[in-house]
């Protein structure tokens, strides 16, 4: 059988393998960068919304700490005989005036019959009232300890609410009564950071509870207490539910919607922060740059085939070095490189054509260090108190202008320095605090810091690692809190 005449010919099949070759290195270039900026792109936008879930999660548990501590604080000066003169209770709640700051609905006494004993503010209905089936009055009279209560519609005020309820106890440790603070889940600072207003309209930052099967709050308040999904209708859900889940993950929603979702518990509660976006949105960024990527291979592609074609002939030799220089390149033989421009005009247009792509690339690659040297410019000028911290030896590798001026160092003096040279913690517990940093990717904790001077002051940190190089940081911003802790220590005096 004789072959079709194209095929024939050396300089057809000369052209048409040279044209393959030049082609499928552009395209495997395409592919593999197109790959590589869809899972790096990914992973930033998993990290920055867990990230984001994480500081949701720590802001929710610092503000039910603060009310615990204060209910508990409330509940030790109750004298079990007070139980039994509501007066006298009354009189109590009602010089504590400091607490209704966090309690704006006012608090509640419950005996062991959990009937409440007294109130204040006083509200209609309330005195009087029966809580002993109420969850948050078992657990805390049962266990001993702070206990928050199933998402509810409180029957005084006809709002969404949670009870948070500390126990009441006599000399010998008992269990005497709970003191319970309810809560409006609607314009409560607990969730402030939840229902406010974002940058974007899409996406959706719910809090929901696996152990009473409840959202709490989500960002436009459309879904408080809607039951969540059964099982088998939403992975995360299920995981949540199963074994507590912490991470990012693509999944299928209730409706079959694809989004990308961060969960992060919040310690001390059953809850957890849910933030998630339709990958519709969340990835449209990286399609439409893979999308440029491959017109402009094929567009190079067409360039490259018709070039060769035309001039094959007379381009024979340098069309071969041309392409044993892309098979190496392509099979990792040596690395990229731009070709040399020799030969016709038009094979040195076709060289100058791949070349011009390696420099996109490059362009690209500087674009990524010129983000990194923004990120410097913030970190520099930042003004929160900002460091990277080596957990390995615990030495300062960096700290922005902010941290020197507030520790009264210069910036050189930090490089290198010791942080318990500043923390007044012992050694083992910074290490710990930084090995659970690396862990759990975000640590938030209170320390005294040694300034240069000798002064100590009340910080609060936020720990989280960060990939520097070849090795693992510790990324830390600290707050100056030594007011705000003299002013609690005020009122509770």
């Amino acid at each position: 059988m004789s072959r079709p005449r194209l095929l024939s010919s050396l300089k057809s099949r000369i052209a048409l393998f040279a044209t393959a070759l030049f082609v499928a290195a552009i395209w495997g270039m395409a592919f593999r960068s197109a790959d590589k900026l869809r899972n790096d792109e990914r992973q930033l936008l998993s990290d920055q919304q867990f990230a984001a879930a994480s500081f949701i999660a720590d802001s929710i548990d610092a503000a039910i700490r603060v009310r615990i501590d204060a209910l508990s604080t409330l509940a030790e000066a109750i004298r079990p005989e007070w139980l039994d003169d509501p007066r006298r209770l009354r009189d109590y709640l009602s010089e504590r005036q400091a607490i209704y700051r966090l309690f704006a609905k006012g608090l509640c006494v419950i005996g062991k019959d959990g009937r409440c004993r007294a109130d204040y503010p006083a509200m209609p209905g309330r005195a009087g009232s029966a809580h002993g089936n109420d969850d948050f009055f078992r657990a805390a009279m049962a266990s001993g300890r702070p206990a928050i209560g199933r998402p509810h519609i409180d029957p005084t005020w006809q709002q969404p609410a949670i009870v948070i309820a500390v126990p009441i106890r006599d000399a010998h440790g008992d269990t005497v009564g709970v003191l319970a603070g309810p809560l409006p889940i609607a314009g409560s600072d607990i969730f402030h950071v939840v229902t406010r207003p974002r940058a974007t309209a899409s996406g959706n930052i719910l809090v929901v509870s696996p152990r009473d099967g409840l959202v709490v709050v989500d960002t436009d308040s459309a879904r408080q207490l809607e039951p969540l999904p059964a099982r088998g209708e939403n992975r995360l859900y299920d995981l949540t539910r199963s074994s507590g889940f912490e991470g990012s993950d693509v999944v299928m929603d209730s409706d079959g919607n694809e989004e990308l979702a961060s969960v992060k518990g919040i310690p001390g509660t059953p809850w957890f922060v849910i933030d998630s976006l339709p990958t519709a949105q969340a990835f449209a960024p990286i399609r439409a740059m893979a999308n440029d990527i491959y017109r402009d291979a094929a567009l190079l592609s067409l360039i490259v085939a018709a070039l060769v074609w035309l001039f094959v002939r007379r381009e024979l030799a340098a069309l071969g070095r041309c392409a044993r220089a892309l098979n190496d390149m392509t099979s990792g033989a040596s690395p990229f490189h731009p070709l040399p421009l020799e030969g016709s005009d038009e094979i040195a247009q076709l060289a100058e054509s791949f070349n011009n792509l390696q420099e996109q690339v490059v362009r690209q690659q500087a674009a990524l260090r010129a983000n990194e040297s923004r990120f410097r410019q913030m970190f520099e000028g930042s003004s929160w108190i900002t460091y990277l911290l080596d957990p390995a030896t615990r030495q300062i590798v960096d700290a922005n202008r902010a941290a020197a001026e507030f520790w009264g160092y210069a910036p050189a003096e930090l490089r290198g320095k010791d942080i318990c040279d500043i923390n007044t913690a012992p050694p083992e517990e910074v290490g710990a605090s930084h090995r659970h940093a690396l862990a759990n990717e975000t640590t938030q904790r209170e320390w005294h810091h040694r300034l240069k001077n000798g002064g100590i002051r009340d910080v609060e940190t936020f720990i989280c690692p960060l990939l520097h190089g070849n090795r693992t940081l510790l990324y830390v911003i600290a707050f100056d809190i030594t007011e705000r802790k003299q002013r609690e220590e005020q009122e509770t005096v």
